[in-house]
């Protein structure tokens, strides 16, 4: 089973001193490697800061695009990594490894695949080879 566990950051990495930011780093390449080594490991990648993200919503057959993140939240979206494997238990244990500061959380999500679709679903979906695709990144930090 592939999960994307999500980090959501109470405080940007950005505002936090030098040293702890190394830290930091030097830490989450000590868990990412961990993975790694265990060969359940798919991709990384940390995220900039949402002053720069856009938006792009749909309504009434209208694409509407606006500055900023989906919501204002004091939590932001500051990363992610994907893995493969057996069981909800297991990526929950790999997310309590996580070398994440006091403020920060982990969502834990399943990666929905194409055999979780009906099988009517499944057969549109095979005549669209892009969309059987893996994952593609592989940037821990």
């Amino acid at each position: 089973m592939k999960y994307l566990c999500l980090i959501c950051a109470g405080t940007l990495l950005e505002a936090t001193s030098p040293e702890e930011a190394e830290q930091h780093f030097r830490d989450y390449a000590v868990f990412v490697e961990d993975i790694k080594d265990s060969s359940y490991f798919i991709g990384a990648n940390r995220l900039k800061p949402p002053a720069g993200a856009a938006t792009v919503r749909v309504r009434d057959g209208k694409v509407l695009v606006t500055d900023g993140p989906v919501e204002e939240t004091k939590e932001t979206l500051g990363g992610y990594w994907m893995i493969n494997v057996k069981s909800r238990e297991e990526v929950i244990a790999w997310a309590k490894r996580c070398p994440a500061p006091d403020n920060e959380v982990i969502e834990v999500r399943q990666v929905q695949e194409l055999a979780d679709f009906p099988r009517d679903v499944q057969a549109a979906a095979a005549a669209l080879p892009d969309i059987q695709r893996e994952p593609v990144g592989n940037n821990p930090l």
